[in-house]
């Protein structure tokens, strides 16, 4: 658990959260294709493992019949993050797998809407939002081996070698329900169901020492699961603590720009490509109100 103490101007309508945490995960492509009567399969898994900030504002009007939220995830202080295992196969056999350190920077953005509450005793609220998240990797210090060798080959790069850069875009327009109990008790408990039948994700690799660029656009859906508890210390301060789960599964296709043995550009369209993601975070923090 990660703490952050910090004090922050507040109001019964207006409401600020800091809070920092650990983010866990992976955002994985994978492309599939047949050429010349042979299979081609390759993925690369880049994982998620970086510590984050998280800020998030709160509207919350009693004469109005919704209220509001902005949150922001970002991990500028804290940038490096898991390693890239890269793997291609040829007609069902492996025949390169690589490791690549990676450094990552992100940022994702979630508006949400909340009803007011439809119960009495219990908080219950309709949500609506819309969240964007770009990841963007930098590669360096890659070991491969290539099992067409016999015995396989092992090639590696130095560290202050850049290898791939990769980005991701994901926008996740979403419904959901939230429940809990009422907010203005000591201990204060909330959990949130989300899905978004209709996700886009764009993407764009870049193999440095292949020259070597790709562009995905795939659409799917995703489900997400957010718990949070609060504690009262006293009626202007509390401790907040959340863990979130985030899952994504889209299709599409990538197109694939190059240059041949001649030099020449070459590009290679409606190759089969699925981006997928699982993201798993855990924040806390401590709050004042004036």
């Amino acid at each position: 658990m990660f703490l952050l103490i910090i004090s922050m101007p507040s109001s019964a309508e207006q409401d600020i959260e800091t809070s920092l945490g650990k983010m866990e995960g992976h955002t994985t492509y994978t492309i599939q294709f047949i050429q010349n009567g042979d299979s081609g399969k390759s993925e690369l898994a880049f994982n998620i493992d970086t510590l984050i900030d998280v800020v998030e504002y709160t509207n919350n009007n009693p004469n109005r019949y919704y209220s509001y939220s902005l949150e922001v995830k970002s991990n500028h202080f804290f940038e490096n993050s898991g390693l890239l295992i890269d793997r291609d196969w040829e007609n069902g056999r492996e025949i390169i797998y690589s490791e690549t350190e990676t450094d990552l920077e992100l940022l994702n953005l979630d508006l949400r809407f909340k009803s007011k509450s439809l119960g009495d005793n219990y908080d219950i609220k309709i949500i609506t939002g819309y969240e964007w998240q770009d990841y963007n990797f930098v590669g360096y210090g890659t070991e491969q081996i290539d099992y067409r060798q016999s015995p396989p080959e092992t090639i590696s790069f130095r560290d202050n070698i850049n290898t791939i850069t990769y980005e991701v875009n994901y926008n996740i327009p979403y419904l959901g329900i939230t429940m809990g109990n009422q907010a203005d008790v000591k201990r204060s408990y909330n959990l949130v169901l989300g899905y978004s039948p209709s996700v886009s994700v764009r993407d764009e690799d870049t193999h440095i020492l292949r020259n070597k660029v790709s562009k995905t656009k795939t659409t799917g859906s995703a489900y997400f699961v957010e718990g949070k508890a609060k504690y009262k210390v006293r009626n202007s301060s509390y401790f907040n603590i959340e863990a979130e789960y985030l899952k994504i599964e889209t299709s599409g296709t990538q197109t694939q720009y190059g240059y041949n043995e001649a030099g020449q550009p070459v590009k290679v369209s409606g190759i089969s490509a699925e981006i997928k993601s699982t993201q798993a975070v855990i924040t806390a923090g401590y709050n004042r109100k004036f």
